[in-house]
């Protein structure tokens, strides 16, 4: 009995310590809960006055630039002008040489289109030839099959009538 009171106690001296953990953690866990949200906060804070600092400057910067730009560019109007002119030019001339590439390549693909068209009716009219000689041979085999068919017959029969008769004296002379 004294040992089961004793298993008994540690088993509940056990959970109580396992619960008092729990409570130890819970608390500790909230307070660096709350710690870790105000630091992501902060951080988040932080990046966006970064973040418009930054454009701000970029602003006054773009805007610099962009009346440096202007002054410069007086001067190289005409030039710009120029330039744009010409590469207008060159794309209409670069137009009509590739339209004329297509073309040429329609042409060589309709070109090679009739070169296997005529090879198809080709091949069909020299099929056409042998099947015109093949027909020709079966019927003329045909035609020598059945006369070499008929004259084996009638061989057959001349044999047949000769033996026949023969067989028929002999048989008249011996019975007689």
């Amino acid at each position: 009995a004294f040992v089961g009171h004793a298993a008994e106690r540690r088993r509940l001296f056990d959970a109580v310590a396992i619960v008092a953990a729990r409570w130890r953690l819970r608390t500790t866990s909230a307070a660096f809960q709350t710690w870790s949200d105000r630091t992501c906060e902060v951080k988040a804070h932080r990046a966006t006055v970064t973040k418009i600092a930054r454009r701000m400057s970029r602003v006054r910067l773009a805007a610099a630039v962009g009346k440096w730009r202007d002054e410069v560019s007086f001067g190289r109007d005409a030039w710009a002008r120029e330039k744009l002119a010409t590469r207008a030019l060159l794309r209409m001339a670069r137009r009509q040489l590739a339209a004329a590439f297509d073309r040429l390549r329609a042409n060589c693909e309709d070109a090679k289109r009739g070169r296997e068209l005529l090879a198809r009716c080709r091949a069909r009219w020299g099929n056409r030839a042998l099947s015109a000689a093949f027909r020709t041979w079966r019927l003329e085999t045909n035609r020598a099959s059945l006369e070499r068919s008929t004259l084996r017959k009638a061989i057959h029969r001349m044999r047949t009538v000769r033996v026949a008769r023969s067989f028929n004296t002999w048989r008249s002379t011996w019975h007689t």
